[in-house]
């Protein structure tokens, strides 16, 4: 690093590494200075000052800045953590043939929550708004792969027409199309 002379900047030392450290944990620069320094013989206002100043500096700055930066890739992980812990949780509550029915049927309700399944227009279109293009994208192949997934539902005819259908679409499968 160089400072603003242009003259390499010396390394950090372990206590502005701690400093930077504690202030990126979310202490006030002042709990962060008298937790690396001694201040023993400092007034309040003394401690304060240093702190702010040392904050400032072309040394402890970027490592706060780089420290945050990991504490929130940390929170990032632990978040996704936890809901894919929740998540196998509720599918392991709603698979459970022991568990009382009623446990079952709430966690596929929240397994259908968290899936979108029961949000109405109105709800998606304001989920949307807020959306990325990103997050827009994924729904639309999602939802497009679950219109192509699904299976054609076939209206109820008379027998005799369901005969006639049985037959041309195990007709149509040994040509290679689709059944109806």
């Amino acid at each position: 690093m160089l400072n603003k002379a242009g003259r390499k900047q010396p390394n950090p030392t372990i206590k502005q590494k701690k400093f930077a450290q504690a202030v990126a944990d979310g202490a006030s620069l002042a709990d962060a200075y008298r937790s690396s320094y001694d201040v023993s013989n400092s007034s309040k206002t003394t401690i304060q000052v240093n702190a702010s100043k040392l904050a400032a500096t072309a040394n402890v700055l970027p490592l706060i800045e780089a420290a945050k930066v990991r504490n929130d890739r940390g929170n990032e992980r632990s978040l996704g953590n936890r809901r894919r812990w929740i998540l196998d949780r509720l599918i392991d509550e709603a698979e459970d043939p022991e568990n009382p029915a009623a446990s079952r049927v709430k966690s596929l309700e929240l397994l259908g929550k968290l899936a979108g399944m029961f949000d109405s227009e109105r709800e998606r279109s304001e989920k949307r708004e807020h959306a990325t293009e990103q997050q827009l994208e994924a729904e639309l192949l999602q939802r497009l792969s679950e219109i192509i997934e699904k299976p054609l539902e076939v209206l109820a005819v008379s027998s005799s027409d369901d005969q006639q259908i049985g037959a041309s679409s195990e007709s149509d499968e040994e040509e290679g199309h689709p059944p109806v």
